[in-house]
């Protein structure tokens, strides 16, 4: 599977890979990433060779990378769910992924220890909102369509948090290559949102 990510906001957001637990599965340019976890990618992995994800299974693969807001003030970022087509969505039967944020800055959603499954972290969201879009109307977010829901997704100047993928790799043996857009919009920032400093 391959994975295009790019920013389609002016430069407001930055890529970055080099303290990234996952790095090797990513190239990174100034406006894009590219992700392959095919089998075969053999850079920067040491005796290992990675033979793409599991079949039959969910993959979790954190911190692939850090997106990072390089602009002068805060921004809503997400993944543009028209951005991917329908047939590689996880909300879809078989093959898809759902790109996720994690060691989010902003907001106190946390999945619940007992349901969460293994690889997931505390504040792992999709950055789809499953497939919605702002204000993204998912059940397992408790403030559904509030201020309190959008901040999850909120980068201030020079924040960051780590990208990463969920894969379910469906019953048959899948080759994918799948585009997604990340959108950094500072009208989406809620009036009541208060940052760090509060």
């Amino acid at each position: 599977m391959n994975v295009s990510v790019a920013d389609d906001s002016d430069a407001l957001l930055a890529f970055e890979t080099g303290s990234a637990d996952n790095s090797a599965y990513a190239d990174a340019s100034d406006t894009a990433v590219s992700i392959d976890v095919t089998d075969s990618n053999n850079s920067g992995f040491s005796d290992t060779d990675p033979n793409g994800v599991n079949p039959n299974a969910t993959t979790q693969i954190n911190d692939i990378f850090k997106i990072r807001n390089q602009g002068s003030q805060a921004v809503v970022v997400y993944v543009d769910p028209s951005s991917i087509s329908s047939n590689n969505r996880t909300t879809s039967d078989g093959f898809g992924v759902d790109p996720q944020a994690s060691n989010r800055p902003n907001g106190d959603y946390e999945n619940s220890p007992d349901s969460r499954a293994d690889g997931v972290e505390n504040d792992q969201i999709s950055l789809t909102g499953l497939y919605s879009t702002p204000p993204y109307e998912y059940s397992a977010y408790a403030d559904d369509g509030t201020d309190d829901a959008i901040e999850e997704f909120v980068l201030e100047p020079g924040e960051a948090f780590d990208f990463g993928l969920y894969v379910n790799s469906g019953s048959s043996t899948t080759s994918a290559t799948i585009n997604m857009d990340i959108v950094a919009d500072a009208t989406l920032v809620p009036d009541s949102f208060a940052g760090q400093e509060s």
